[in-house]
């Protein structure tokens, strides 16, 4: 399943996915949880993933893989003067010291989700290495005040998925069309 939704996200062209992206980060940035969030964790695209990039906030932090052995990461803050440099699978990363530490932060955060396979009622999948679940789980134990929002292309919505017991479902799905 995976293969094959991938398959047809990769099939979307170049301005598909700016025009799509555009309308994605449009309804994200309505969202009450982004309007009043004091963190977002965001991500930086990979491949044909929805671009997010251009979304700002005032508190943004991005991931950056720290043991991909073990599918960890941290996320680290995206200042003015930041430096993104290609890191795990080529993925652009954060060079920053700046860590957000979910055990002692007290405030709202918002979190936006990549995914490939995601379905209307909260259950998504990734690309198998659980780094995101991992991060959620941990997330979600340390602060009451978090909202998961995942985006995506028509083409990887599903009416069903079966989900895994160490799946952490998100909150909100935004898509060009829709937000569930």
């Amino acid at each position: 399943l995976r293969k094959k939704i991938l398959e047809q996200r990769n099939a979307l062209s170049e301005d598909e996915i700016k025009i799509y992206s555009r309308r994605i980060r449009k309804r994200l940035c309505e969202q009450a949880a982004f309007l009043s969030a004091d963190v977002v964790l965001s991500y930086a695209p990979y491949g044909s993933e929805v671009d997010v990039s251009q979304i700002t906030h005032h508190n943004m932090y991005l991931p950056r893989v720290t043991d991909a052995k073990e599918g960890k990461m941290e996320f680290y803050k995206l200042t003015p003067d930041a430096v993104l440099e290609m890191g795990y699978k080529g993925i652009f990363e954060p060079v920053s010291n700046i860590i957000f530490v979910p055990e002692t932060f007290e405030g709202s955060v918002l979190i936006i989700l990549p995914g490939v396979v995601f379905h209307k009622k909260g259950n998504r999948i990734g690309y198998g290495k659980g780094f995101y679940d991992r991060y959620l789980k941990r997330l979600s134990e340390n602060n009451q005040n978090v909202t998961k929002i995942a985006v995506a292309f028509e083409c990887q919505i599903l009416d069903s998925i079966d989900g895994d017991v160490h799946d952490v479902p998100y909150d909100v799905l935004i898509s060009p069309d829709n937000v569930y």
